[in-house]
């Protein structure tokens, strides 16, 4: 592990700009390792960037959106208002209630302790049920797997989607 560290310490000091990731998780760790200074994770970049975004529509109307923290992000990175103001960009965001709450995927804790995580995850798909989003956005992997898989088992149709893939419905 230390000889692990050491070496990407070195890597990231000898790269030129930031690292930019499009997990929340790897955001976290690799930021832990090397500083935060040298790691963006995607809606950081995207928000730096200013884009112009093209609202995404479905029959002539805003698509709703919703947006689950990620632990890692909001907890640990801070990252909690840049993905919102751009899903605001592409659609009409609607709050998900107590989306800083942790969904219950946990890395791997939702493959291992399945009971629980569905547990933690229940109140969640309720709420996501009577919102009638279109999409469910989110930015890190393990939140995109659980959120994707618990919402088909229980017959949500809302798509769950990572936020540069909703990003990149609106091009």
């Amino acid at each position: 592990l230390e000889k692990g560290n050491e070496m990407a310490k070195q890597l990231a000091a000898s790269l030129p700009g930031k690292i930019v990731t499009t997990s929340a998780g790897c955001a976290s760790h690799i930021a832990g390792v090397v500083g935060r200074e040298k790691v963006i994770e995607f809606s950081e970049y995207w928000a730096e960037l200013n884009n112009s975004l093209t609202p995404i529509t479905k029959n002539g109307v805003r698509v709703r959106i919703g947006f689950q923290d990620s632990c890692h992000g909001r907890n640990g990175l801070g990252i909690w208002r840049q993905p919102r103001e751009i899903l605001k960009a592409l659609g009409e965001y609607v709050e998900v209630p107590d989306a800083s709450s942790c969904c219950g995927a946990a890395g791997t804790y939702s493959l291992i302790n399945k009971k629980n995580s569905r547990a933690v995850l229940a109140p969640k798909i309720a709420d996501i049920r009577k919102l009638d989003l279109d999409y469910l956005v989110t930015i890190n992997p393990g939140c995109t797997r659980q959120l994707k898989s618990e919402l088909k088992r229980n017959g949500v149709k809302t798509e769950v989607l990572h936020l540069a893939s909703l990003i990149a419905l609106s091009k």
